[in-house]
């Protein structure tokens, strides 16, 4: 019998991207747009009923979403290479493109599927370092083409003052005042430019920093905590209604879970034992 390898989870600070096995279907609501692939057979999205459209059911092997989306995985025993993008939507605008089909807002069946599993395959067969593992998600996201995403300036200070504002929370409406814009002015713009609410991107990032903070202490507190979390409870529903699972069950995989970030050599190793 085969034994599939160890899951792997990147923690780069653009990107996330998770390779393994996913056993039980999931419902989750994208904080962020991403992209998705199977490197076995097909696997299905649901779409959520809207008032125009009921429930939308597909199969295929790769997949692109935007945020926002409400949507059920269903990913059988195939790993899959699940990557939430660039926040600013630079490798969406690249991707897009390369969809050949779309239901509503769901674009699925990449023109050069095969050469992206096939690289994909590499980072979950062979332990790359992190460094090099980012280059390589880099060139099959962006194809080596460059962006001609425009990108606001005033929102890629709103991000950078996001990160550096973890564990304070503060308002929103000082992130307005310090970049020089109204507060219902930043909330529109951030909404266009990111296609999420400022809201919904705060919650991601403070998860991201919280499975970096995990990964290094292997404490799921000392993780909450550190990401300005009220209690361990709060940051457990915040992540399973974003992820579509608990942190216990992203880090209990079945043949373990490697978490790379750049800051962290060698990568963290959980066991499910």
């Amino acid at each position: 019998m085969t034994i599939s390898p160890v899951s792997k989870l990147y923690l780069w600070e653009s990107r996330t991207l998770y390779i393994g096995t996913i056993a039980d279907a999931i419902r989750f609501v994208q904080p962020a747009s991403s992209v998705t692939f199977s490197l076995g057979g097909e696997i299905a999205l649901t779409l959520d009923k809207t008032a125009e459209c009921e429930l939308q059911r597909i199969t295929a092997r790769s997949f692109l979403l935007p945020p926002s989306q409400d949507v059920i995985g269903e990913f059988g025993e195939s790993p899959v290479a699940i990557c939430m993008l660039d926040p600013l939507g630079c490798d969406y605008n690249s991707l897009a493109p390369r969809m050949t089909q779309s239901c509503r807002q769901l674009r699925y069946n990449a023109i050069d599927e095969t050469r992206c599993i096939e690289g994909l395959k590499e980072l979950y067969y062979e332990d790359l370092p992190v460094d090099t593992a980012y280059q390589r998600v880099d060139e099959l996201l962006t194809n080596n083409a460059p962006s001609e995403h425009k990108v606001d300036d005033r929102i890629v200070k709103a991000l950078s003052l996001i990160q550096r504002d973890v564990q304070d929370n503060l308002p929103t409406e000082n992130f307005a005042r310090d970049i020089g814009i109204s507060y219902p002015r930043l909330v529109q713009l951030f909404r266009e430019q990111v296609g999420a609410p400022i809201r919904r991107y705060r919650l991601w990032h403070r998860l991201f920093v919280a499975t970096r903070e995990i990964a290094r202490t292997q404490n799921l507190s000392a993780g909450a905590h550190a990401a300005g979390f009220s209690d361990t409870a709060h940051f457990n529903r915040t992540f399973r209604r974003m992820l579509g699972m608990t942190p216990t069950d992203l880090l209990s995989q079945p043949n373990g879970l490697k978490i790379y970030a750049p800051s962290m050599t060698p990568p963290a190793e959980l066991s499910s034992d």
